[in-house]
């Protein structure tokens, strides 16, 4: 999160270390300010005292009683020893790019929003007690989450009128996204993008749902399902919006937007991008979900990318092919057609990779990506023409663009004036 100040970040400070760093800032010239992550307490012969609470600006005489021979005694810490590390918010000028950025929101979030939903009940101090920077920090994240609440509940509405079996289920997977730092720090940095990224959410979730329940998947690899699906749904146009803040014009613009969302969430939500081996993802994301959003503009019959020339090597063509779709039971009538396109466009990918002209197959795994293909289809229609237009095109698709099963949830979904 950015202040006019610089921008904060959350990490564990031993506490000698951390006496050094809040001397040092102390000068004019830091620049720098800690705030406590954690609330400390000291006992009295009667009862617990909030010595430092959450939010309190840090200075060295904080830490000389905390780790004092006379006091430290007296000290109480939630889950840890006295001299344990100090989970710390630095207020610091350095500038971070937009992605490390991001990720650092994610975890200012998962600190303070306890401590904010407890201010909210009057459980923690007023406030105005606190640094004006860290008020400002309290109450924007108080203001993006009663959005989000809001908008998440109208949602709620919504998909609970389609999908009556579901309501009990609805309302817990709703709340639980609201409650998720990452969804909120997305939130916060795109507010306007949220109306859409709610409305393929409702779309993309009802599918999955009925999709799933037609195809017979059990309800716990359906539960386990929608959660990954809803937090891709959220941020799924994270890489369109990336580029729309970014400075990239004119054929570097080209070269990137094409394989924009393949480059783009791993660098968002990964901890360890381009190193080599499995992408560690960030609290609140997972890989279904990385995958389902790097893939939702990707049909189930697959999709050749061509990825530009980087450090003057060549370009890369891969060619993703669904692993559902190599994996079907013996079929009769059009499933059967559907079943021979799937199969006949792999091996053409197959072929090419022999010729050297596919550098590499890679296997999308999942399958949330169709809902979420289909649903972004649907909402992106501007007018009801195109609506309609798009209706038949996906119908008409049947199997390819998707599994047969979420295609007729759309349409059940479609004819239920859904909308």
């Amino acid at each position: 999160m950015e202040s006019p100040a610089g921008e904060f970040e959350v990490s564990e400070v031993g506490l000698e270390n951390l006496k050094d760093l809040l001397k040092e800032a102390e000068k004019p010239s830091s620049g720098k300010a800690y705030y406590s992550a954690e609330s400390v307490f000291f006992t009295t012969t009667s009862e617990l005292v909030e010595a430092i609470n959450v939010g309190k600006k840090l200075t060295p005489e904080d830490i000389e009683k905390l780790t004092g021979e006379k006091t430290r005694g007296n000290f109480r810490r939630e889950g840890k020893k006295w001299n344990a590390p100090l989970e710390v918010i630095c207020l610091s000028p350095e500038k971070r790019d937009v992605f490390e950025r991001f990720k650092m929101d994610v975890k200012v979030n998962e600190t303070i929003s306890k401590s904010a939903k407890k201010q909210r009940q009057g459980v923690l101090a007023n406030l105005s007690g606190l640094d004006r920077r860290m008020r400002d920090l309290f109450q924007s994240f108080n203001l993006a989450e009663t959005k989000l609440t809001k908008e998440l509940g109208a949602q709620q509405r919504r998909l609970s009128d389609v999908l009556k079996e579901y309501n009990g289920k609805v309302k817990e997977y709703l709340d639980a996204l609201r409650d998720d730092p990452l969804v909120l720090a997305y939130a916060e940095h795109n507010p306007k993008e949220l109306p859409h990224a709610l409305d393929v959410l409702n779309r993309s979730t009802a599918i999955y749902l009925i999709g799933s329940k037609n195809l017979g998947t059990s309800f716990d690899k359906i539960d386990e399902g929608v959660r990954h699906l809803l937090t891709a749904a959220v941020v799924h146009d994270c890489a369109d919006s990336f580029l729309k803040k970014s400075t990239l014009r004119g054929e570097q613009f080209k070269k990137v937007f094409g394989v924009r969302d393949f480059i783009i969430p791993p660098r968002m939500f990964t901890t360890n991008y381009g190193e080599d081996g499995e992408k560690d993802c960030i609290d609140g994301m997972t890989p279904e979900s990385l995958e389902a959003i790097q893939h939702h503009h990707t049909r189930r019959d697959g999709r050749l990318v061509i990825f530009p020339a980087v450090n003057g090597g060549g370009e890369k063509n891969v060619a993703y092919v669904s692993r559902d779709s190599l994996r079907m039971s013996p079929s009769r009538g059009r499933d059967a057609e559907v079943q021979s396109i799937l199969l006949e466009k792999a091996m053409t990918y197959q072929k090419s990779l022999v010729k050297g002209a596919v550098d590499e197959i890679s296997e999308i795994k999942g399958d949330l990506f169709q809902p979420l293909y289909l649903a972004e289809r649907w909402v992106s229609s501007k007018t009801r023409l195109e609506a309609s237009l798009t209706a038949d095109k996906l119908r008409a698709g049947r199997g390819l663009v998707a599994k047969g099963e979420y295609v007729d949830a759309l349409m059940e979904i479609i004819d239920k004036n859904y909308e």
